[in-house]
């Protein structure tokens, strides 16, 4: 992917993360979970965690996609207006501290001028990621912000399908 700094346009590195089918919607429980599963892994790689929780905003709220287990608890997420503020997110993220969690930061997933998901990362270890891990955070949530508006909105699958075509020629065009 490139970004746009300045005048400047630099080519953002890229995780492999596997993505869902376009043709996956949120009732498919058990694809969810394995794609959640391999997330959770892989970002693990560039952005140590104990837990990574992860929600998609749909029209009828905000939709846990994982880990399971929080569906138990009573978290709830706001919604976003269009964006989620920053103390709704610093909110979030101490929940997560009262919990028991040493570090704790939550990152909105973004498309354009509105929030589509969350993702809410928690450590048992205390003050694990510099600024640069919270970067690393922002680009996996643009990476899979594509994904979340298409489980989210399955009747723009067809225009968020489009502008990942286009975004992998652009990238097939910088390499």
């Amino acid at each position: 992917q490139q970004l746009a700094i300045g005048r400047a346009l630099v080519l953002e590195p890229t995780l492999l993360i596997p993505l869902p089918g376009p043709y996956e919607s949120l009732e498919d429980v058990e694809v969810l979970t394995a794609w959640y599963d391999a997330l959770t892994n892989i970002v693990g790689v560039e952005v140590p965690h104990d837990l990574l929780a992860l929600w998609v905003f749909t029209p009828r709220g905000a939709q846990l996609i994982g880990p399971a287990s929080l569906a138990q608890g009573d978290l709830r997420v706001p919604l976003p207006d269009p964006r989620m503020s920053g103390p709704q997110l610093q909110l979030l993220a101490d929940v997560l501290v009262h919990a028991g969690y040493r570090s704790a930061v939550a990152r909105p997933v973004r498309v354009g001028r509105r929030d589509v998901g969350l993702m809410l990362y928690g450590a048992f270890a205390p003050d694990i990621w510099a600024a640069a891990t919270i970067d690393d955070m922002d680009r996996i949530a643009r990476h899979i912000a594509p994904v979340l508006v298409r489980l989210a909105e399955p009747d723009r699958a067809h225009d968020v399908r489009a502008d990942e075509q286009r975004a992998l020629e652009r990238i097939g065009r910088a390499v």
